[in-house]
């Protein structure tokens, strides 16, 4: 391998021996072999680790390392300071990739010249595969920003970016941000003028079903925390004038938490949240009702339809006929 890999694979690992696999497979079988692959263990209790160490003693491209748990966002930020390639991506333990995504991606970062590739990807959910498009609206950095909080997803898994961007614009995976930690890196980069292109395929695929039946009460258990830490930090790296509609987004987020913890008094709804009421952010009729109860004082009804929705979201129409009645038939008005 050369000392200096075109591409560096980032790997975050914890508690992925069920699946680690499949994952590390799929990247060691690329029609393009000029990357490298770091397997991170971040303290994991269970077996994860000696499989990387299996990997490295295989393949001269793996490398492992082995740390105390800090978490996957200090795990990230490891990986981009010992990361030795031009180009970087992160790969999540219990996804996978198409045999030909670091081929397509360094082909296209090479023609088009850019520092940043972002491509389709596919989202599984138990047997069903879907395809989720990533195109901007435009390929101006400021615009793939807004975006992230409307149409794209936050995440490095689809993303192939320029290594040497992170220091020379001084960026780095959040410290004390576990949730949301890609976002929040992707906001910091795209403040800074990088030449962006789009890559109209899909090459990775994101496992929604691995450990689904516990994502709902872990949700419910800490939404409001995680989304008021993020929340607050947010606030302090966005441009208030120029992000304003993007802060609102993410208040309406944390909102909604709110009321699917329960972590506020009605007082507390309506002092924190009376100025979301009139957002236009809200273009679908469930957001509008649920603030319209909360901010009425029918806040144990908001309670329950952000439930409902959320642990029935395969019964979509059904949930839409209720939201419509209550939002037509509650005489009270924003």
């Amino acid at each position: 391998m050369n000392d200096q890999p075109k591409i560096s694979v980032i790997v975050a690992v914890y508690k992925a021996e069920n699946y680690l696999t499949r994952c590390v497979d799929s990247l060691l079988c690329q029609t393009f072999q000029d990357f490298e692959l770091l397997l991170i263990d971040d303290g994991s209790p269970d077996s994860s680790g000696v499989l990387c160490d299996c990997y490295a003693e295989k393949d001269n491209r793996v490398r492992t390392f082995h740390n105390e748990n800090k978490g996957v966002s200090a795990t990230r930020q490891f990986g981009i300071e010992n990361a030795k390639g031009i180009y970087s991506i992160h790969v999540d333990p219990d996804d996978w990739v198409s045999p030909n995504m670091l081929e397509m991606l360094y082909q296209t970062a090479l023609k088009d010249n850019v520092d940043l590739v972002i491509c389709d990807y596919f989202e599984v959910h138990r047997s069903k595969v879907k395809y989720v498009i990533q195109k901007p609206t435009s390929l101006f950095h400021g615009d793939v920003l807004k975006d992230l909080f409307r149409t794209l997803h936050g995440s490095c898994c689809n993303k192939l970016i320029r290594l040497s961007c992170y220091t020379k614009y001084e960026v780095h995976f959040p410290v004390g941000i576990n949730y949301c930690e890609d976002l929040y890196t992707w906001l910091l980069l795209l403040q800074n003028p990088l030449k962006i292109t789009y890559l109209d395929s899909a090459f990775y695929y994101y496992d929604r079903s691995t450990n689904a039946n516990s994502i709902t009460i872990r949700y419910r258990s800490t939404a409001y925390q995680r989304e008021k830490i993020f929340f607050d930090n947010l606030s302090l790296i966005l441009n208030k004038d120029l992000y304003a509609s993007e802060l609102l987004i993410m208040q309406s987020r944390l909102a909604f938490a709110a009321i699917v913890c329960g972590k506020l008094s009605q007082l507390e709804y309506t002092e924190q949240f009376h100025n979301l009421k009139n957002a236009s952010v809200f273009g679908t009729s469930w957001n509008k009702l649920c603030i319209k109860l909360a901010l009425s004082g029918n806040l144990s009804l908001a309670e329950f339809i952000v439930s409902f929705r959320h642990f029935f979201s395969h019964a979509k129409k059904a949930v839409l006929r209720l939201y419509e009645f209550l939002y037509e038939n509650f005489s009270f008005k924003l």
